[in-house]
């Protein structure tokens, strides 16, 4: 999907240590709470004395949060108006600029609060609105062009990574999953890979972040050009005047809700849906790092709250009616505009753009496998061709560009299969890239 990856991860940092990097300019680095995610905890149980004022703490947290909120708003409106870009690779470009102006700092506890529980929050709420149930009911053989696409990818990503390992530097095998997990699920998942297998902030996220974009449009536009054979084509309902796409993503990448149903809006939300989102993300969240520390597997809460989020919201549904959760996944929009803003903040002037030439080798070898693997598989299995372009446009490029394509195609009846497959690649992208990180890992250390 179209992946934007993290260049910040949640540091752990306790409210104490940002106020210090504060009161020092910035000039701390970040550093890792014993070496994984947590929330913040405060550093002292007595409180701050009378002359420790928390004015400069929270004047700078304001300015930060104006920058990072005004930045990605700017995205999704420049989005309308310049549509070749999403607007998540806008609101990092907008971010990066403040950033290089020195209008963001390299640290703040917005950064941390962003990604320690705005970003898990994004997940539940975008997969709130996507019904599993219609996924597993509609276009069988998109659905299964779309396993055989992941299968697919995750088999790239091993080919891909055996050709380029070396090239790749010490975090390698962690982006090469982070990106295997893009190009089944999209940016969530990337950015729940990132922060799982606690990728570190640096130059290599950023080079990450553009060659994953160089990538992925290659990918979209080889897409668009491979024919069809005629007798591959099925009828295509509504060629005349089939439905149009009205609306579009929240964020660019299949990210919103406009793309869970793309003719049918969803009901407006309300101060009581709104809430009720908010609270089942929460507890989606809330019980997937349960989940993941019952099962002993700390790094795959994420995982755990993507597969959680739609079962919980599908039981409370038959509670509370079909509206109780009404514009969740726009608001996992908003919070995800703000997110890629964060992520511009810590790519910082750019200067990770100039070591993407091995990334950007990996990516491209990575997604040409792919592709000849999908088409290849779809082919033995005798999968029409066009469901298996919409299917591997779903994994790559996300619900958004799926449907995109199959309306600009003229294929509006894979319209929507083409939605529902890219939302399916939300709950188990994360699980992907993180069960690829396994493998590649044993697999460099029998090489080293």
């Amino acid at each position: 999907m179209i992946s934007i990856p993290v260049a910040l991860v949640c540091r752990g940092l306790s409210p104490g240590c940002c106020q210090q990097i504060l009161v020092h300019e910035h000039r701390i680095p970040w550093a890792p709470a014993h070496g994984r995610l947590e929330c913040w905890r405060p550093a002292h149980r007595h409180a701050p004395s009378r002359s420790q004022s928390t004015i400069p703490h929270s004047s700078a947290s304001l300015h930060t949060l104006t920058v990072l909120t005004g930045c990605g708003a700017a995205g999704l409106s420049l989005e309308q108006v310049a549509p070749a870009l999403s607007a998540p690779l806008l609101s990092i470009a907008l971010a990066a600029v403040a950033r290089t102006l020195g209008l963001l700092p390299d640290a703040s506890p917005v950064y941390d609060a962003v990604w320690g529980l705005a970003m898990p929050m994004a997940t539940a709420l975008v997969l709130m609105e996507a019904d599993m149930t219609r996924l597993f009911r509609a276009a069988r053989d998109t659905l299964l062009a779309f396993l055989v696409a992941s299968a697919a990818t995750m088999l790239a990503t091993l080919l891909a990574f055996a050709l380029w390992q070396r090239c790749m530097g010490p975090h390698g095998a962690s982006l090469a999953s982070a990106l295997c997990a893009s190009y089944i699920g999209g940016s969530i998942n990337f950015a729940a890979t990132a922060a799982a297998l606690q990728i570190p902030t640096g130059p290599a996220l950023g080079a990450a972040m553009a060659a994953d974009n160089v990538a992925m449009a290659g990918y979209i536009a080889a897409l668009m050009a491979v024919p069809v054979p005629r007798r591959g084509r099925s009828l295509e309902v509504g060629a005349a005047g089939g439905p149009g796409l009205h609306g579009s993503s929240v964020l660019g990448d299949g990210t919103g809700p406009a793309d869970v149903d793309v003719r049918h809006p969803g009901p407006a939300s309300t101060p009581l849906s709104a809430a009720s989102s908010l609270a089942l993300a929460a507890t989606a969240c809330s019980l997937g790092v349960g989940a993941s520390a019952l099962l002993s597997t700390p790094h795959a809460s994420l995982a755990a709250t993507a597969v959680l989020t739609p079962a919980l919201a599908a039981a409370a549904r038959r509670l509370c009616g079909p509206r109780a959760f009404a514009g969740a996944g726009a608001l996992g929009g908003a919070l995800l505009a703000l997110a890629f803003a964060t992520i511009g903040g810590g790519v910082g002037d750019l200067r990770a753009l100039t070591s993407a030439g091995p990334l950007l080798a990996f990516a491209a070898s990575q997604l040409g496998l792919q592709l000849g693997i999908t088409l290849l598989a779809a082919t033995a299995l005798r999968l029409p061709r066009r469901e298996t372009l919409v299917a591997a446009n779903a994994a790559v490029g996300g619900p958004g560009t799926a449907a995109a394509m199959a309306a600009a195609r003229g294929w509006h009846d894979l319209v929507e299969p083409g939605v529902l497959a890219g939302t399916l690649g939300y709950a188990v992208g994360t699980a992907a890239g993180i069960a690829v990180s396994g493998v590649l890992r044993r697999g460099a250390a029998l090489l080293a």
